[in-house]
């Protein structure tokens, strides 16, 4: 297994880790809405999460209820903006990070 690999991998287990409790998601909810956001397809999903198809899609349903929102991409852009807050919050002026300026 490549360095690379690894830490790409290290990388997933910590986005899941986040997902599940800043959304408040189980952890197997937090790994179908990881791999959801990379693009694949439920049938992908459930191939490499080692599941059935119709498994996924009541993780997705469950997601969705948790989440407060209707589809695949609603639920995405919920993670999305839930991990641009948490990026924020890690470069703000108080933990010694520049602040922009404002636009001239």
């Amino acid at each position: 297994m490549s360095a690379d690999f690894n830490h790409a991998a290290d990388d997933g287990e910590e986005i899941i880790r986040i997902l599940s409790v800043q959304l408040g998601l189980t952890r197997r909810q937090a790994e179908v809405l990881h791999w959801v956001a990379q693009g694949k397809t439920n049938e992908e999903t459930a191939t490499i999460l080692g599941c059935g198809y119709q498994t996924i899609k009541t993780h997705l349903k469950d997601i969705y209820l948790r989440l407060g929102v209707n589809n695949r991409a609603g639920a995405i852009g919920a993670a999305y903006d839930m991990l641009y807050r948490q990026l924020r919050r890690k470069s703000s002026p108080e933990r010694g990070m520049p602040e922009k300026s404002p636009a001239q």
